[in-house]
C-alpha cells in the first residue's frame, strides 16, 4: 500500500488502532463480544452459518473417523479401558453436530471391540453461559445421564487446563480427539507478506464511522474499515520455531502473494496435545486453501461478515506444515475444495493407518465438501419423483433442512403411492425426527411431519408430532387444526371438537377450521351439554 492510499484510508474515518499485527487486533474483541451478546441466537436466527458442518453426514462421518483412530490407538497399546477418551468440540455452538456425533458413535462403537471403552463428547464454549443453555437442551439429558456427553469452558483462543462439568474430570493421560467446525476462521490469525523470496510483516489500520466504537454495538463490524500496510524490513521472528519455519519455506517456495498464518489455531491444538499427553486427533471444517498451490496469488485477507460477526480464510497448509514437522500425520483432500476444507491431524507417536484410510473413504473424497455442492446438481426438488426424493433424505443421513425443502412434493406425491411407499415415508419420517436437534430457528419440522403422517394414515404419530410443534414454538391454530382432522380420523370427535376450538381461539379467520366445526357440530350436536360453537366468532357460542 502506497503512503498516499493509506493517508487516504485514515483521513477517510476516524482511526481505532494503527499499525497492529492483525492478531493483536480489537477486530478480534467485537468478534467476541457478538457471541457474548448473541448466545445460541447466533445459531438459531441464522446469523452465523452452519448447516454445512452442522449436519448428520458430517457427524457421521466424524464418528466414522474417530473410531478408526481408537482402533489404532488400540492397536499402539494408547487405550486404558480404566480412563476415557474424550471428544473436545471447540466452539460447540448450537449443540447441533454433537448431538448427531455422539448418536452415532453409540451405535459404532457398541459394534466393535471397542465396546467397553468409555467415550464422552464434551461440548465447550469460552461462554459459560451458552452451555449452561445448551445442558438444558431435552434432547441431550439421556447422554448426559449415561455419561456419554459433559460440559467444559474452553476458550480455543487461549486454552488452558480443561476440566469437565459433571464428572470433574482433567482430561489428561489419555487419547483426545478434538472438533473445530467453523471455530479457526474465527480467532486470532496473523498475515504475512511474501515478496521476492522474503517474507514481510503485515500491519492492519482500523478505522470507523465514528471516534470510538462500543463492542456491545451489534453493528461494530459492519462500520469498520480495515487497511493493511506490508513492512518494508523482513518479518521479524514469531518466537515460535515451527511457526518461523512455514513462514522460511513459503518465502522459498512462493513470489507475491499474502499469506495467513492460523497462529492462534495452531497454538490450540497444540496445548489440548501436550495436555492430553496422548496421541490427539484433530478434525477442523473450516473454509480456507488445503494446499500450496491455493495460497499463490493472495492479496489482503478478507473478512467476511456474518451478521454481526465475522469470519476469514484458514490457512490449512499452515496448519499441516506444523504438524508434519512435529512427526504428525495431517490428511487433506487432494482436490480443489469447493466450499469447506475438512482436515484431520493426528499429533503424537501413532501410526496412524486405520485413520488416513477412513478419512479418505467418507472425508477426504465424497464427504460433506462434496455433498454440499452436489446439491446444486440435482433437479429442483419440485422435479423429483417420490422415490428420488427419499433417495435424497438417505444420502443427507435425514438431515432436517432438506425434508422441509422436499416436504411439499413428498405430501403431493404420497397421497397416490402405494403401501410400501407409505410405509417408507413414514420411516423418513421419524428417521429425521430423532436425527433433529432444534436449534430455536422458526421453521415447525414437528407440524410438517405430522401433515405428512396423517396424509398416509398414521394418524396417532401424527398427534404426537402436532403436540410437539405445540410444546416446542408455542400454541399455534395450524398444529392443532392438524391434531383436529387427525382425531376424526380416529373418530375421537370430541377431542376434534375441542382442537378445531383450539385453532379457532388462536386464528378466527382459518377458513378449513371453521368448516371444519361445523361439520363436527353436525355431527356431534350438543352432547357434552354446552352451546356449540360458533366458527365465525372464533370459539364463541352459537346463535341459538
Amino acid at each position: 500500500m502506497t503512503a498516499a492510499k493509506r493517508i487516504a484510508d485514515i483521513k477517510s474515518g476516524h482511526v481505532l488502532e494503527q499499525g497492529v499485527a492483525l492478531s493483536r487486533s480489537r477486530l478480534w474483541d467485537f468478534e467476541r463480544a457478538y457471541y457474548e451478546r448473541k448466545g445460541l441466537k447466533a445459531w438459531g436466527e441464522g446469523d452465523v452459518p452452519s448447516a454445512i458442518t452442522s449436519n448428520p453426514i458430517m457427524a457421521a462421518a466424524y464418528a466414522e473417523v474417530i473410531v478408526a483412530f481408537l482402533r489404532d490407538c488400540e492397536a499402539a497399546g494408547h487405550l486404558d479401558r480404566s480412563r476415557p477418551v474424550h471428544v473436545l468440540e471447540l466452539g460447540s455452538g448450537s449443540g447441533r453436530l454433537a448431538y448427531g456425533l455422539v448418536r452415532r458413535l453409540r451405535q459404532l462403537l457398541q459394534a466393535t471391540t471397542l465396546a467397553d471403552q468409555r467415550v464422552t463428547v464434551v461440548l465447550s464454549d469460552f461462554d459459560e453461559a451458552k452451555l449452561e443453555q445448551l445442558a438444558c437442551h431435552p434432547r441431550l439429558q439421556e447422554h448426559m445421564a449415561s455419561g456419554w456427553v459433559d460440559f467444559a469452558v474452553v476458550d480455543a483462543a487461549a486454552p488452558g487446563q480443561v476440566r469437565t462439568w459433571q464428572s470433574k474430570e482433567l482430561i489428561a493421560d489419555a487419547p483426545l480427539v478434538v472438533v473445530a467446525n467453523y471455530v479457526f476462521d474465527s480467532i486470532p490469525s496473523d498475515v504475512y507478506a511474501i515478496r521476492a523470496g522474503v517474507v514481510h510483516d503485515v500491519a492492519l489500520t482500523l478505522t470507523s464511522d465514528a471516534p470510538e466504537l462500543d463492542r456491545s454495538d451489534a453493528k461494530a463490524i459492519s462500520r469498520l474499515r480495515l487497511s493493511w500496510d506490508p513492512s518494508e524490513a523482513p518479518a521479524e521472528p514469531t518466537g515460535h520455531p515451527s511457526f518461523d519455519a512455514v513462514l522460511a519455506s513459503y518465502g522459498e517456495l512462493l513470489d507475491t502473494t499474502m499469506v495467513m498464518l492460523p497462529t492462534a489455531a495452531m497454538t490450540c491444538v497444540e496445548a489440548l496435545a501436550n495436555a492430553a499427553g496422548a496421541p490427539t486427533l484433530a478434525l477442523v471444517a473450516d473454509k480456507g486453501w488445503a494446499h500450496l498451490r491455493d495460497l499463490s496469488g493472495q492479496g489482503p485477507p478478507v473478512v467476511v461478515p456474518d451478521g454481526g460477526s465475522f469470519s476469514i480464510m484458514v490457512n490449512f497448509d499452515a496448519v499441516a506444515r506444523v504438524v508434519r514437522a512435529g512427526g504428525g500425520t495431517a490428511l487433506l483432500p487432494p482436490h480443489q475444495v469447493q466450499h469447506l476444507v475438512v482436515g484431520a491431524f493426528v499429533l503424537g507417536d501413532l501410526e496412524a493407518t486405520e485413520t488416513a484410510r477412513r478419512y479418505a473413504d467418507v472425508l477426504g473424497e465424497g464427504g460433506p465438501d462434496d455433498a454440499h455442492s452436489i446439491r446444486g446438481a440435482t433437479k429442483p426438488p419440485g422435479e423429483l419423483t417420490l422415490q428420488q426424493a427419499l433417495s435424497l433424505l438417505r444420502t443427507t443421513r435425514w438431515d432436517s433442512r432438506t425434508f422441509l425443502e422436499v416436504f411439499p412434493l413428498l405430501y403431493q406425491l404420497v397421497g397416490d403411492a402405494n403401501g410400501r411407499s407409505k410405509i417408507d415415508v413414514a420411516a423418513a419420517v421419524h428417521r429425521v425426527w430423532d436425527e433433529w436437534f432444534p436449534i430455536g430457528e422458526p421453521s415447525d419440522l414437528a407440524l410438517f411431519a405430522g401433515l405428512l403422517l396423517s396424509r398416509i394414515g398414521h394418524h396417532r404419530e401424527a398427534l404426537s408430532m402436532f403436540a410437539a410443534s405445540i410444546e416446542q414454538l408455542g400454541p399455534n391454530a395450524e398444529a392443532h387444526f392438524g391434531a383436529a382432522r387427525a382425531h376424526i380420523a380416529l373418530r375421537e370427535l370430541q377431542e376434534a371438537r375441542r382442537e378445531v376450538r383450539a385453532a379457532l381461539a388462536l386464528n378466527p379467520r382459518l377458513e378449513l377450521a371453521r368448516t371444519l366445526a361445523l361439520e363436527l357440530e353436525a355431527e356431534l350436536g350438543n352432547l357434552d351439554g354446552g352451546p356449540p360453537v360458533d366458527p365465525k366468532e372464533g370459539g364463541g357460542v352459537a346463535p341459538s
